[in-house]
Formats: C-alpha cells, sequence, structure tokens
C-alpha cells in the first residue's frame, strides 16, 4: 500500500504536501486527528476508570478483610468458651469421681478387709512388705512411681500376730 501511495503521489511531492494540498490528504489528516483526540479523551476516562476501580477494590478489600478478623476473633471466643466448658467439665467429673472414690468405695474396701475373718487367722497374715506396698499405693498424695502391677491396693493396719 505505500509503494502505491508513493507512486500515486509523484516522485517529486512529500507525503505532508499530500496531506496539505489535496481533499483526500485533508480527509486522512481529519481522520486521524479525531482520532487521536477520541484516544486522548478514552484513555483519560479509562485511567479514571482504572484509578476508581483499584480504590473500590481497595475498598472492597478492607471491608473483607474487617469481616474476616470479625469472624475469626467470633471463632476464637466460641472455641475458648467452648474449651474452658469443656475443661469444666471434665474437672466437675473427675471431681465426682475423686468423691465417690473417698467416700463410698475405699470405705467399703477398707470395712471388708477389716471384717474379713481371714486376716483375723494369724495363719493368713500378710507381710510387713505386701503391708507397706499397700499403703503406700493409696495414700491420697501420690508418693511414687505405680505399682508395676497396676493394681489397687490401700492401707492395712498392723496385724497383732506379725509382731
Amino acid at each position: 500500500m505505500a509503494g502505491f501511495l508513493f507512486t500515486a503521489l509523484g516522485a517529486g511531492k512529500s507525503l505532508l504536501r499530500f496531506l496539505l494540498e489535496t481533499t483526500i490528504g485533508n480527509i486522512i489528516l481529519i481522520s486521524i486527528a479525531c482520532f487521536l483526540l477520541i484516544w486522548k479523551l478514552t484513555a483519560d476516562a479509562r485511567a479514571e476508570g482504572y484509578a476508581s476501580g483499584v480504590e473500590d477494590m481497595v475498598a472492597v478489600n478492607e471491608e473483607a478483610r474487617e469481616e474476616w478478623d470479625a469472624r475469626i476473633e467470633t471463632l476464637e471466643t466460641v472455641m475458648t468458651d467452648g474449651i474452658a466448658s469443656i475443661t469444666a467439665n471434665v474437672r466437675e467429673e473427675i471431681d465426682e469421681i475423686e468423691i465417690v472414690n473417698r467416700t463410698q468405695i475405699l470405705p467399703s474396701i477398707e470395712r471388708e478387709i477389716a471384717n474379713d475373718p481371714a486376716f483375723n487367722n494369724p495363719e493368713c497374715v500378710i507381710s510387713d512388705e505386701l503391708r507397706n506396698l499397700l499403703n503406700g499405693s493409696t495414700s491420697p498424695e501420690p508418693s511414687g512411681s505405680p505399682g508395676a502391677d497396676g493394681g489397687v491396693s490401700f492401707a492395712l493396719p498392723r496385724s497383732s500376730a506379725s509382731g
């Protein structure tokens, strides 16, 4: 196309002279000027729209971040309260088990042992070592490592036969 334009212009005419002196050249110049004007106006509008869009996106992101942070705080509060409630319930259950153990089970076992005729028989007396192991494993405060057999033991009075 460029070759056709230059051959149509002739060898002695320049492109600028052709555009300024001919009707087609004037139409081309006016078209280019209109195109540049429209491009400039739309470029400014695009830049303003882009800046506005960026500001809107930043505002939306800030709102989303605030909402996200509020949800996280709410979840943390709910989870902390739930864990505290569960911990309190478990502590209450443990305390109830310990109360039952101290008030019902342990005295019943001690009473049964005290009333068992086998323990009053001098031939059936337990050794001092076994009695000490039994006494050590039932102290209210743990006084060492648990027994190897995992059994339950409790304090027994000294037998008159064991001396």
